[in-house]
């Protein structure tokens, strides 16, 4: 399963190693402006040498990144949790969202649980692969 892309410098380094990118073509726009951020010198200077701006693109390297179902549902439960506190702290006008350290703990065992049961659920249900 895919999660997302990066791009490669052609020294190996992610070009935004904030960020990674849904698709392909966003991944390419994120290679033009890499590309672009090197106008003003002309060059690109990695580790190899200059290479110059018309060349760079193909020097560089999309990496697709995969994703683990534990993963997924990780980042599911976590949003969920995000959400019900955003809601929450709206629905009953409270002037903070702030929560107390104890309650951050209990929190965070509470994702984990309830991570490790949507895992097992995901996986209980899911359509099993035959293998020949």
């Amino acid at each position: 399963m895919i999660k997302s892309y990066d791009v490669m410098s052609p020294d190996g380094i992610s070009i935004n190693r904030m960020q990674t990118y849904k698709t392909v073509e966003e991944a390419g726009e994120a290679l033009d402006n890499f590309v672009e951020r090197y106008k003003a010198q002309g060059y690109y200077s990695s580790n190899d040498g200059k290479i110059p701006l018309d060349q760079l693109a193909f020097h560089c390297n999309l990496v697709t990144i995969k994703i683990t179902a534990k993963e997924i549902v990780d980042d599911q439960v976590n949003e969920s949790f995000e959400f019900i506190f955003v809601e929450l702290k709206d629905r009953f006008e409270l002037s903070s969202g702030d929560i107390s350290p104890n309650q951050v703990q209990r929190l965070e065992k509470f994702q984990d649980d309830l991570s490790d049961l949507v895992l097992e659920w995901v996986e209980q249900n899911s359509p099993k692969k035959h293998t020949i």
